[in-house]
C-alpha cells in the first residue's frame, strides 16, 4: 500500500485570523486603563492598583492568545499514514511519529458532539517536561485519556475517510 498524506485544512485559518482581530482591538482599552488608571476606577476595581493589575493581566492573556493563534495559523501540518505507522504533525508532544506496534489501541472518542480518533500507546511518554506543548499534552490526557488524537476538521478529508485509511493499516482495527 502506498503512503497517504492529509494536509492542513486552510479554511480554518480565515476563522483564526478573524479571532485574532478582536484580540488586537482589546489592546486599545487596556492601554487606556494602563495610561490613566485613576479615570477608570469603579466599584469592581476600587483603586488604581486594581486597574493596573487588570490591564497588565489583560496584556499577558491577550498576548498569549495571539501567539497561540499565530502558531496555529502558521503551522504547515499534515498527517502521513503508511504501513510503518502514522505521522501526525498536529500532536502536542515530541512523539509525532507513531509506529503501529507502539499503539495498544485506536478508539473513536466522542467529546462535545465531535468525533476524534484517539491513539492509546503501550508506553505513554511526555518528552518535554515544560512549555506550552507539555501543558497541552497533559490537558489532552486528562480530557481524552490520551495525548494523541486526530480531529478531521484540521485536515482536508472527511472523518470516515481518515478512519477507513487507519483501519486498513492498523492490524487490530479500531475500537468503537
Amino acid at each position: 500500500m502506498s503512503t497517504k498524506y492529509y494536509y492542513k485544512n486552510k479554511k480554518n485559518d480565515i476563522f483564526r485570523i478573524l479571532l485574532v482581530l478582536p484580540l488586537i482591538a482589546f489592546y486599545y482599552p487596556l492601554t487606556l486603563f494602563y495610561i490613566s488608571p485613576s479615570e477608570h476606577i469603579w466599584w469592581r476595581m476600587p483603586s488604581e492598583i486594581y486597574v493596573l493589575m487588570f490591564s497588565i493581566f489583560g496584556y499577558i492573556v491577550i498576548s498569549f492568545s495571539i501567539i497561540v493563534m499565530f502558531k496555529l495559523i502558521l503551522k504547515k501540518g499534515y498527517v502521513k499514514i503508511n504501513n510503518e505507522g502514522i505521522y501526525n504533525d498536529f500532536f502536542f508532544s515530541n512523539k509525532k511519529n507513531l509506529k503501529w506496534n507502539e499503539i495498544e489501541s485506536i478508539r473513536l472518542i466522542k467529546y462535545n458532539q465531535n468525533l476524534y480518533l484517539g491513539f492509546f500507546l503501550k508506553k505513554n511518554e511526555f518528552g518535554k517536561k515544560r512549555g506550552f506543548d507539555y501543558l497541552a499534552h497533559k490537558l489532552n490526557i486528562s480530557t481524552f485519556g490520551t495525548g494523541h488524537f486526530i480531529h478531521s476538521s484540521f485536515l482536508n478529508c472527511t472523518f470516515m475517510e481518515l478512519v477507513k485509511e487507519v483501519n486498513k493499516r492498523f492490524p487490530k482495527g479500531i475500537d468503537t
